[in-house]
C-alpha cells in the first residue's frame, strides 16, 4: 500500500481495541474516508463501522439508542453513495447534471418528449442509482428527519438532501404523467443495469 493509498484514522474510545493501529476496512469505506478527508485540517466524522465495536452487542444496542443524538448534533450528515466507479454503476456527474436540470423548472418541456433519447438514459441512470441499497435502509429516515443540513454525496458530485429529493420528486412526477409510455422502457434498461451498493 503507497502512502496515498492510507488513511490516518484517529479513534477516541474509553476501552482499548485494536493495540497494532490498523482497522481494516470494506473499499467503499476506505474511498469514502479518501473523499471526504482534508489535507490541512482534521475532520471529524461519525462512521458506524469504526466508532461502534460491530461484535460487541451490547454497546452496538445502547449506540443504536443514542442515534438519535447524533443526528441532531451533526454539523451536516453526509450521505455517500459511493464513488460511482463499479460496473454498471450510473456516472456521478450525469446523474447530478441531470438532477439539477430537473430543478429548473424551464427545462421540464424538453424531457421525455419525442426524440429525447438522451432523457431517457438519463433516467435509466437515475432509476439505477435510486437502487442504491442506502435507500433501502430502515434508518435513513431518521438520519435525515434529524439533520439540521444533510448532503448526497456521489462520486465527486455533492448536492443538498432538499435539492437531490424535490429532483427525484419532480422526476418521478414527470415520468409517470408526462410520459407513462416510457416507464417500462426505462425500468427494463435500469434493472440491465443495477445500482451501486456501498
Amino acid at each position: 500500500m503507497t502512502q496515498e493509498e492510507k488513511v490516518v484514522v484517529k479513534i477516541r474510545k474509553s476501552k482499548t481495541w485494536n493495540l497494532s493501529g490498523t482497522i481494516y476496512v470494506r473499499s467503499n469505506l476506505f474511498v469514502a474516508l479518501k473523499r471526504f478527508r482534508r489535507q490541512k485540517k482534521p475532520v471529524t466524522m461519525w462512521i458506524n463501522a469504526l466508532c461502534i465495536d460491530q461484535d460487541d452487542l451490547t454497546e452496538r444496542s445502547e449506540q443504536v439508542k443514542k442515534m438519535h443524538e447524533l443526528y441532531l448534533q451533526a454539523e451536516n450528515v453526509s450521505i455517500w453513495l459511493g464513488d460511482g466507479t463499479s460496473e454498471g454503476a450510473p456516472n456521478p456527474q450525469d446523474c447530478f447534471q441531470f438532477l439539477e436540470d430537473m430543478l429548473d423548472l424551464k427545462n421540464l418541456d424538453r424531457f421525455f418528449g419525442p426524440g429525447s433519447e438522451d432523457d431517457v438514459d438519463n433516467a435509466v441512470n437515475i432509476v439505477s442509482l435510486m437502487c442504491n441499497k442506502w435507500f433501502s435502509r430502515r434508518w435513513v429516515l431518521q438520519e435525515l428527519a434529524l439533520a439540521r443540513k444533510a448532503e448526497v454525496v456521489y462520486g465527486k458530485r455533492r448536492m443538498p438532501w432538499s435539492d437531490f429529493a424535490d429532483a427525484i420528486s419532480i422526476f418521478h412526477q414527470e415520468l409517470r404523467f408526462n410520459s407513462p409510455h416510457r416507464v417500462q422502457e426505462i425500468r427494463r434498461e435500469s434493472c440491465l443495469l443495477g445500482g451501486e451498493s456501498p
